[in-house]
């Protein structure tokens, strides 16, 4: 094998090592949250900023990272994205108390921040052929490590007899991608600087608060449902157990989406009829799950996860379809992360407290439908024709 091939499948696989550690610790904790609770004593509230305090970071971070990683370096800058990330879910291991398991979430969610940020702009980089089908793959083992956290810590807990330990075992799939990153990742400096690449520059165009606000309603589903399914699922008399494996299941159809629709949708550059598949998709599962919770569930977790892991997949392509030069492209997507992810944030925190309000999630259900429904209306806009007269970018 000669080294341009060995050296594209490296990052290849460096981008699914390193993609699958990005959603283990916001996933990992539901199906333990009643465990979690009677330890630290967090209620609901609290427990939602296990997930909206790394999606804020992820926001933030957003807005920071791009001119971070111009002088760190991609190599650098991810490799210490990496190891905060193990230390976070290590530490875990020796948490009692509700602050100190936020700090590892503000640990992990600084890490994953970083990573987000950068890794859009790096694929269109490396692979300006075969963005779209990289982005889905990329998007994919997001997914798939929200179903390994989801599914491997009830079982953890269960055989070591606590939560602990079973979220501290999240470590060592980010202890092998880190040494994945130094060994395949060899560039000391991030992209080139040519194109535009203020980040603030894009915040005066209306088009960059469009994907903002679609990225952060879609994504704010994201977040209530992996924070609020499996005990949604508990209400409705499951155990621990089989709701974890509802949510493994859920993420499962995510990956998928996100690895298959970018691929279906790479023929045209006008990804419309796509999108608006996957946010009907949401709808109809979100419907599901207010209407029919008992009515096989597996088709309403089936439609929402192809319908929230295709969007996303679907929305970052997009947003990189926008502008033709990879750094340019990037910062846009960064900022379209930076404010969704803000947005985002705060989903599982109104759940709780329509939760608590209703006594009953079906409330919670009906505002996510809203929340779709008022993207698909902002993604109708995305006319790929109009793209070069939005941002005045060579």
């Amino acid at each position: 094998m000669n080294k341009p091939i060995a050296s594209s499948l490296g990052l290849v696989a460096t981008i699914i090592l390193v993609g699958i550690n990005l959603r283990p610790f916001m996933t990992g904790p539901g199906p333990v949250i009643d465990d979690i609770i009677r330890t630290t004593g967090m209620s609901y509230q609290d427990i939602s900023l296990l997930t909206l305090l790394p999606m804020l970071l992820m926001g933030v971070g957003a807005l920071i990272v791009p001119a971070l990683n111009r002088r760190l370096g991609e190599r650098l800058g991810i490799s210490i994205a990496m190891l905060l990330l193990l230390l976070g879910s290590f530490t875990r291991l020796f948490v009692t108390t509700g602050s100190a398991l936020l700090l590892t979430a503000f640990l992990c969610g600084l890490g994953a921040a970083y990573i987000q940020a950068v890794f859009p702009g790096m694929i269109k980089s490396r692979f300006p052929k075969k963005m779209a089908t990289m982005t889905g793959l990329y998007s994919a083992t997001l997914m798939v490590g929200g179903a390994i956290g989801v599914q491997l810590t009830p079982i953890l807990s269960k055989t070591s007899g606590h939560w602990q330990q079973a979220l501290a075992w999240l470590a060592l799939p980010a202890l092998i991608a880190l040494i994945a990153v130094l060994i395949n990742i060899r560039s000391t400096s991030a992209m080139s600087d040519t194109g535009q690449n203020s980040i603030w520059i894009f915040l005066t165009k209306p088009r960059a608060w469009l994907l903002m606000i679609g990225f952060g309603l879609v994504n704010a589903g994201y977040g209530t449902v992996v924070t609020w399914l499996a005990p949604f699922f508990q209400e409705q008399g499951m155990s621990a157990q089989k709701s974890g494996s509802f949510v493994a299941m859920l993420t499962v159809f995510q990956a998928a989406a996100a690895l298959m629709i970018p691929v279906l949708a790479s023929h045209n550059i006008d990804r419309r009829f796509w999108l608006m598949m996957t946010l009907i998709s949401q709808v109809l599962g979100f419907a599901g799950l207010m209407l029919l919770p008992n009515f096989v569930p597996l088709v309403w977790v089936g439609l929402l996860g192809c319908g929230l892991g295709g969007s996303f997949a679907l929305t970052i392509i997009t947003s990189l379809d926008h502008l033709p030069h990879p750094a340019s492209a990037g910062v846009l997507t960064s900022l379209m992360q930076a404010g969704g992810f803000i947005i985002a944030g705060f989903g599982p925190l109104l759940a709780a407290w329509v939760h608590q309000v209703s006594q009953g999630f079906g409330w919670v259900w009906a505002i996510h439908i809203v929340m779709v429904l008022i993207t698909l209306l902002l993604f109708l806009r995305l006319n790929p024709q109009g793209y070069s007269r939005i941002f005045s970018v060579k």
